[in-house]
Formats: structure tokens, C-alpha cells, sequence
């Protein structure tokens, strides 16, 4: 919720939603899918926040955990 925060102090009255979905997971993203689609109408801004600590790298794998790629 720090990215929340941090976005609405540079945004005043903005409406912001924050929802969180792994994208190395279609199990996850399905979910956030029906999630979301359950409670909004259109998406405006989707974001990715890394959240690795600084200096870290994330390598992404060829496949998700399904097996699917």
C-alpha cells in the first residue's frame, strides 16, 4: 500500500485501486481478472512495481507455474 499512498500524496483526490496479481502465475492473473471484472468497469492505468530490493535483478523464466509460457 506504500505505492498507493506515495501516488495519491503526487496526485491529490485521485481514485486509486490497488490490486495485486503475480504474472508468473496464469492461476493469479485469471483471479485478478474476475476480481476485477466483478468490480469495475474499464482499467485506466495498470502498473507493475517491482518490488526486489534495490540492486537486485529479476530474471524472468520462460515458463509460469502452469507450465504455460
Amino acid at each position: 500500500m506504500k505505492v498507493k499512498e506515495s501516488l495519491a500524496e503526487e496526485v491529490p483526490g485521485s481514485k486509486l485501486h490497488v490490486m495485486e496479481m503475480d504474472l508468473c502465475s496464469l492461476d493469479s492473473v485469471r483471479s485478478f481478472a474476475r476480481s476485477f471484472n466483478s468490480s469495475h468497469k474499464h482499467l485506466n492505468v495498470l502498473m507493475y512495481v517491482n518490488l526486489a530490493s534495490s540492486g537486485t535483478v529479476l530474471m524472468l523464466e520462460k515458463s509460469t507455474r502452469c507450465g504455460d509460457w
